[in-house]
């Protein structure tokens, strides 16, 4: 983890762990798209570099954390896979992209998001990635890839970063706010972490006795709790 405070306020940190439950996406998958990985060929020993940038350095111990901004490539880069565009498209785009829109976390910008068709199609001219142009050219294909759900929840800041994600779908209980906890999910008006408040819950065995506690109403003790079971399941 990054040890230093300035390196993470208002970008968010979380665990390889804990980005998965916010994913649902293996760790080690998320892992490998961060680091890279070693494998063995019949040339010999050989290295897949990450087609992601990460914001942290690897920590000793070899820990890796993520930024904020790293969590929501992780979505989109996932969204690319489930949606059957190849590794090596996918290397070519994440790196065109950030080219293009002179961001290191281009997928999840606004810009992106608004005028992603435009952009994926000049990095398919340029880089003659026959695969982006055909996905492009079908209309069902193209929507697969850039499904509006992906989008679904998140905030934009000045900028044309995310700013937060509203984690609950068509929901605004619970808020993934970097500026905020560190990134934690938390309720948005209470600023009070959800894990937090679930295991003073299963430690007090009272709901109520917890929103008494915390100067909450019961109601936001419960979505708490019903949101970590979510990830927890």
């Amino acid at each position: 983890m990054p040890t230093q405070a300035f390196e993470v306020i208002g970008r968010g940190v979380f665990s390889l762990e804990e980005a998965s439950r916010l994913t649902s996406i293996p760790r080690p998958r998320i892992r490998r798209w961060l680091v890279g990985y070693n494998f063995r060929s019949v040339s010999g020993e050989r290295s897949s570099t990450p087609p992601l940038r990460r914001d942290y350095p690897i920590a000793t111990g070899q820990r890796v954390a993520l930024s904020f901004a790293d969590l929501m490539d992780v979505r989109f880069l996932d969204h690319f896979v489930q949606a059957g565009v190849s590794w090596r498209t996918i290397r070519v785009a994440a790196r065109k992209a950030s080219e293009i829109l002179k961001r290191d976390h281009p997928f999840s910008s606004r810009t992106f998001k608004t005028d992603g068709k435009t952009i994926l199609l000049e990095i398919g001219k340029v880089a003659k990635v026959e695969e982006l142009l055909d996905l492009l050219r079908d209309q069902y294909a193209f929507k697969r890839i850039l499904d509006p759900y992906l989008y679904r929840g998140l905030d934009f800041g000045p900028k044309d970063e995310v700013a937060r994600w509203w984690h609950e779908k068509g929901e605004r209980k619970v808020v993934i706010d970097p500026e905020r906890s560190l990134g934690k999910p938390i309720l948005p008006r209470w600023g009070v972490p959800t894990g937090a408040l679930a295991a003073a819950v299963l430690a007090e065995k009272s709901i109520e006795l917890v929103a008494a506690q915390f100067e909450i109403p019961k109601a936001g003790v419960v979505a708490a709790v019903e949101f970590e079971q979510r990830l927890a399941a």
